[in-house]
């Protein structure tokens, strides 16, 4: 599951923002959207690296077998997730939306299998 967080680095340095330059739209990275305000764009950076951040601590609970905090790690994940499903889709970004919405789903049926095997 840590693995899926991780992948929020796609959101980061795929094409999925929209750029206009000289009346043509481009699609750009993070790093090169200019087009947003600079509070949206500093809340995508705080998002996006905060899923990257607890996708390693969920990976790293996983390896050294440390059940205590896996279920908190999980939580938080989802509920950001779906905070982040809205909070694209309120800023109109639809490609990040997609993106964002799949990896969500990615991270329910995970949840759902995990639970099944317990």
């Amino acid at each position: 599951m840590g693995s899926v967080d991780v992948l929020a680095i796609l959101l980061i340095i795929l094409p999925l923002y929209p750029n206009e330059i000289n009346g043509h739209i481009y699609s750009v990275n993070l790093i090169e959207y200019v087009d947003s305000t600079s509070i949206n764009r500093v809340l995508y950076w705080l998002i996006f690296l905060s899923f990257v951040v607890l996708g390693v601590v969920k990976i790293a609970l996983t390896q050294y077998e440390i059940n205590k905090g896996q279920k908190l790690v999980t939580r938080c994940s989802m509920v950001m997730s779906m905070l982040l499903v809205v909070f694209l889709g309120m800023a109109r970004e639809p490609y990040a939306l997609v993106v964002a919405f799949v990896l969500l789903v990615l991270k329910g049926l995970l949840v759902i299998k995990c639970i099944k095997n317990e």
